[in-house]
């Protein structure tokens, strides 16, 4: 966990809080996923200035990281929110020592997840596995079954987390993580709201996949335009209706330095004539307000409705 994801989570879910306050709409019927990372994704290296990972080199933990996160979980359950955890990222895998010290970060990991009875998590193991970035000749990526599997060796009887791993924009399900984990992790980066539909709407459909499907992350675009705010609404429009589960990407508040960090505004209707301040939080509530209509007043979408018998459930 990074201390830049540490205030993303704090932005969501304070953001949920301000539409509660202003509409009167209990936090319980709205979208309920944080989505935080353990590491930053910045790949300079150490010594380089943006080395910023949870875990020493041997895949024991930082202690101060483990107590930010802690802080979060407990907020986020008090909230009735999941938390959605990455383990690694292939901007900050360089911090492990090799495939013995990997193998350590996620016991220690899970171990801590289950020692702290944190029960409103989902474990992604990996982010973007596909791509290549990864240090280490790849070998997170190409054991992603081992690590899911070593992971759920963790559990205790009464305590189990869903296990899962993303893909980047390709929207590709590799081998390993269909036959090993709890549900379908993928990234809508950089797809027309038309391709996601038709993806996710094949994911959906194929008995072989992990459920549920689960876009956690889509970048619709940097700024806080029309033209952009115009793609979340018509992409969290299709994964929905689709089967899929629809995670917003707030690019320019986290992934860009400086940092803009603000709440959705009551009053404001985004364009792009406002001041870039005001643009930004007109353009959050307004993608807040969106995920709250569907999530309300359509309830699942058409694909979640299907009867998927031979679905994996959480083991």
């Amino acid at each position: 966990m990074s201390l830049v994801a540490n205030q993303v989570a704090a932005e969501v879910f304070r953001g949920l809080q301000e539409i509660e306050y202003h509409d009167r709409v209990p936090l319980t019927m709205i979208q309920r996923v944080a989505s935080i990372q353990r590491q930053n994704g910045a790949k300079y290296g150490p010594g380089k200035g943006l080395l910023v990972s949870a875990f020493l080199p041997d895949g024991s933990l930082e202690a101060a990281w483990m107590n930010r996160l802690l802080r979060l979980q407990r907020a986020l359950d008090d909230r009735g929110m999941v938390l959605v955890l990455m383990y690694f990222y292939q901007g900050q895998d360089e911090t492990l020592r090799g495939p013995d010290a990997i193998r350590q970060a996620v016991i220690k990991t899970t171990d801590w997840l289950v020692e702290n009875d944190c029960r409103n998590v989902i474990i992604e193991i990996a982010n973007e596995h596909d791509v290549q970035g990864w240090d280490h000749v790849q070998w997170i990526s190409t054991h992603m079954g081992d690590l899911m599997e070593l992971a759920r060796s963790r559990f205790t009887p009464g305590f189990r987390l869903p296990i899962g791993a993303s893909t980047s924009g390709s929207m590709k399900v590799f081998d390993q993580v269909r036959d090993h984990a709890d549900l379908t992790i993928i990234h809508g980066n950089g797809r027309s709201p038309q391709e996601k539909r038709r993806r996710v709407a094949e994911l959906a459909a194929d008995p072989k996949m992990p459920g549920p499907i689960f876009m956690n992350e889509d970048d619709n675009g940097r700024e806080s335009t029309m033209a952009n705010l115009t793609a979340e609404i018509a992409s969290a429009d299709s994964v929905r209706r689709s089967g899929g589960s629809w995670g917003y990407m707030p690019w320019r508040q986290v992934q860009m330095y400086p940092f803009r960090h603000y709440l959705p505004a009551d009053g404001w209707k985004p364009n792009d004539d406002l001041p870039v301040d005001r643009r930004d939080q007109a353009y959050f509530r307004a993608v807040l307000e969106h995920i709250r209509k569907l999530v309300i007043d359509q309830g699942p979408g058409e694909g979640s409705r299907k009867k998927r018998a031979t679905k994996k459930s959480v083991r």
